[in-house]
């Protein structure tokens, strides 16, 4: 079953927060927030697969010996299992950061925060490792859900949205103090 337009827009919405949240705590530039919520989108049906609603699994991450956390066993596999959203995309990056060897200092994905800065060669970064099958298909896949979408400009309105609510709250603070003092 296809995601409705509402199901899709509220996935969008709960997702472009926590992910532009745990980018800027991780050192990832906020132009990789699209690429990221395309990937989610594209893993889960926006969220309504079986594995997003009972695991908050939303990149299709599974279970392994490095994990040591909650699994979910599907039908055809044996997934890694989150207790909310947050936890879910941080998994997510858990899993980038992962070093390719025990003690290395290179990452299973490569350099993905140097390939943040732009939402194409972040896919391309993480397609050419592997993530998600067939490197071309799953760039295409992921790129496709982007742009048919307008990922990059809702994840960039979320971004001026949250600066702007920012500002007027520290302005309103501002206000207040300046006021009780006088």
């Amino acid at each position: 079953m296809a995601a409705s337009a509402e199901q899709k827009a509220q996935f969008e919405n709960e997702l472009i927060p926590v992910v532009s949240k745990i980018c800027e705590e991780r050192g990832y530039d906020q132009a990789a927030v699209p690429a990221i919520v395309a990937q989610a989108c594209a893993e889960t049906g926006w969220g309504t697969s079986t594995l997003a609603q009972e695991a908050h699994n939303y990149f299709g991450i599974k279970y392994g010996d490095h994990f040591n956390g909650a699994k979910f066993q599907g039908s055809s596999a044996t997934w890694r299992a989150y207790s909310s959203l947050e936890e879910g995309v941080n998994g997510y990056f858990d899993l980038l950061e992962q070093p390719y060897y025990d003690n290395s200092r290179q990452y299973l994905y490569g350099d993905l925060k140097a390939a943040s800065s732009d939402p194409s060669k972040y896919i391309s970064q993480i397609a050419g490792y592997g993530y998600g099958g067939p490197s071309e298909q799953y760039k295409s896949l992921v790129e496709g859900v982007m742009k048919e979408n307008n990922l990059i400009e809702k994840a960039s309105n979320y971004k001026s949205t949250s600066s702007n609510t920012t500002t007027t709250t520290t302005t309103a603070t501002n206000t207040a103090v300046t006021q009780q003092t006088q």
